[in-house]
């Protein structure tokens, strides 16, 4: 065999030993690295088409979470419950969206998790790196329980985390009687040299007030099942801003000047969970 045949034979075997470039790629983070109990945890996945034809989900994608507990126990997911994903990958385009892990898996509890993506395809799987996530009680601020309009028992109760190195707040709604939980709020940012406000009004509606900046309240007011009803930033003075009584609107806020509407940091109510 001639030297110039085999010189013509290597571009085709280096072409041949390549691995094939997959068509869809997948890149996976989790919004954050710690949550606190019964809180959404958000993973979010963009998927690209690499190739010059759609692709369709169940037949040529399917998306699942390998989810685990510290000492590497898997987490089945819950009965009945399947990842999102968006029905057509169109060609050369890509897709974000978000699947709300607390919904899918039990990783309600305190302590850490792993979790991985992984993408099955018609000849094989893409696999994500393993990230991590710590799931906190949280320190319990304040707390009280009451009747509904309904005459359902409640406990609502605000919760400090602190994540990025910022302490933030958490409104969660129970019927202690029936071992549920309504949802779990996200307040934002809370500076704890002030101690939040709640309380219920004669309606049943919950209002809590706290500092989220040196001289930023805000007023949050939910229903018995967790709903944001209205919401209202305002500017004072910490020394002199208080909740008060009010025949008209069950509580008002005293001692301050309306502020423009700014970002209350709120996430997505989850849905009822059974503890």
């Amino acid at each position: 065999m001639s030297l110039r045949f085999l010189y013509a034979l290597l571009p085709l075997v280096a072409l041949l030993a390549t691995p094939a470039r997959a068509q869809i790629e997948m890149i996976f983070r989790l919004d954050y690295s710690e949550a606190i109990e019964l809180e959404p945890v958000l993973a979010t996945v963009t998927l690209i088409n690499r190739g010059d034809q759609p692709k369709r989900a169940s037949t040529d994608y399917r998306l699942s979470f390998d989810v685990k507990e510290r000492n590497g126990i898997r987490i089945k997911t819950r009965n009945g419950q399947v990842a999102l994903v968006p029905d057509e990958l169109p060609p050369g385009g890509e897709v974000t969206f978000t699947n709300n892990l607390a919904y899918l898996y039990q990783i309600d509890q305190h302590g850490q998790y792993s979790i991985a993506a992984r993408l099955t395809l018609p000849t094989r799987e893409l696999v994500s790196e393993r990230v991590f996530l710590d799931v906190l009680k949280g320190v319990e601020l304040v707390a009280l329980e009451t009747e509904s309009p309904d005459g359902s028992a409640r406990r609502y109760s605000l919760r400090q985390v602190s994540r990025n190195r910022q302490s933030r707040l958490y409104f969660r709604v129970d019927d202690p009687s029936g071992s549920l939980c309504y949802g779990v709020y996200d307040l934002g940012r809370h500076l704890s040299f002030q101690p939040p406000s709640l309380r219920v009004d004669g309606q049943g509606l919950v209002h809590i007030l706290h500092l989220t900046a040196p001289t930023l309240f805000l007023h949050s007011v939910f229903s018995p099942t967790g709903e944001l009803v209205a919401q209202q930033t305002h500017s004072g003075d910490a020394s002199s801003v208080r909740l008060a009584p009010d025949a008209e609107s069950g509580f008002r806020v005293l001692g301050v000047g309306v502020s423009a509407p700014r970002d209350p940091f709120i996430d997505t109510l989850p849905g009822r969970k059974h503890l």
